[in-house]
């Protein structure tokens, strides 16, 4: 048992700093949970955005090529 006043004093207040320490990390931790969480949506949603613009751009290939006349049919439209 302690009986030295001071003492306890003591490792109450180191009980203490590390008691804020560990809350400190542990809210640094969420927030770093918080923020990577965030990345990843931001990666997934450019990800999308990127699909989606080469789906858009296979489908103005294919109405280009659909339009196109090809080498093998003549050309009826009017020279300019």
């Amino acid at each position: 048992m302690l009986s030295d006043p001071d003492e306890l004093a003591r490792l109450v207040a180191q009980r203490d700093r590390v008691t804020e320490r560990w809350h400190g990390a542990a809210k640094a931790a969420a927030a770093a949970r918080v923020e990577a969480r965030r990345a990843t949506e931001a990666s997934q949603m450019a990800n999308a955005r990127e699909w989606q613009a080469r789906q858009d751009l296979r489908l103005a290939r294919r109405a280009v090529d659909t339009a196109s006349p090809s080498a093998d049919e003549p050309d009826d439209r009017p020279d300019q």
